[in-house]
């Protein structure tokens, strides 16, 4: 496996990279989105990068706007550590939020994802309705759902909230896990594999971020304690970035 290919390229993006992109630009993966500004992975190393005046001028919705996950073609400024994207690649899926107002706007959360991890608790964050919706997202996006039982260590009845999941997920997988503590982690290997993205989606304070320390081996997302009313965590990310696990994997916190 090339350098590409451990962050997910494929024969497909490299043909159509082929078949339309200029010999001066290069491939680059969207890690972190920041408003206009994007940190990107190429074989160079990791650059900063904003888009081209045409490409901006060419856009038409909120949409075509690079997202995390995204594979650009990029003209790199190397001794300046910059880049400017000039193309946004086809994707392969598209986790897309629609937002109501006066027009419907479509927000893409995630770009060119394998698998999404779809985060609750066996405590109040719990939601039939709440999973609903983000297993409706996952197959609009064609990308796998796998449904996680979060903070398992809080609960002595953890089947009976791995059954009621079930139900409400019918043919989906489920694992209970703990974050914080490790329980059920291996069971995740599996989806874990290199060249793999996979998106974690879930309410505020379900444990994301913890889930991707754990994942990580390092505290690279802050997180919150747990408020004791509630059960739920007191901290979330402000901005979705990429990450490479040990595994070779590729993981998206939103």
């Amino acid at each position: 496996m090339n350098s590409l290919e451990k962050w997910g390229w494929n024969a497909s993006l490299a043909a159509d990279f082929a078949a339309n992109c200029s010999n001066e630009w290069i491939p680059a993966r969207v890690l972190v989105e920041y408003r206009e500004l994007y940190d990107v992975w190429t074989e160079l190393g990791e650059l900063k990068a904003r888009i081209s005046g045409r490409m901006r001028y060419m856009q038409t919705d909120t949409s075509e706007a690079p997202t995390v996950g995204d594979w650009v073609a990029l003209e790199p400024r190397t001794d300046e550590g910059t880049g400017t994207i000039h193309r946004l690649s086809p994707r392969e899926t598209a986790l897309v939020r629609k937002e109501a107002g006066e027009r419907t706007r479509a927000q893409v959360l995630a770009a060119n994802v394998n698998t999404a991890f779809l985060l609750t608790s066996p405590n109040q964050d719990f939601n039939e309705r709440r999973m609903e919706r983000f297993l409706s997202l996952v197959y609009e996006s064609g990308a796998t759902p796998v449904l996680l039982v979060n903070k398992a260590d809080l609960t002595e009845e953890l089947d009976a909230w791995l059954l009621r999941a079930s139900e409400g997920a019918p043919g989906v997988p489920v694992h209970g896990i703990s974050a914080l503590q490790g329980d059920g982690i291996a069971e995740l290997e599996p989806y874990l594999q290199a060249g793999q993205t996979i998106v974690l989606l879930g309410s505020s304070g379900v444990g994301k971020s913890t889930l991707t320390n754990r994942l990580v081996g390092d505290q690279l997302l802050d997180t919150g304690g747990i408020r004791e009313d509630d059960a739920r965590g007191r901290h979330t990310t402000s901005h979705r970035q990429m990450v490479q696990l040990p595994s070779g994997a590729l993981l998206i916190d939103t």
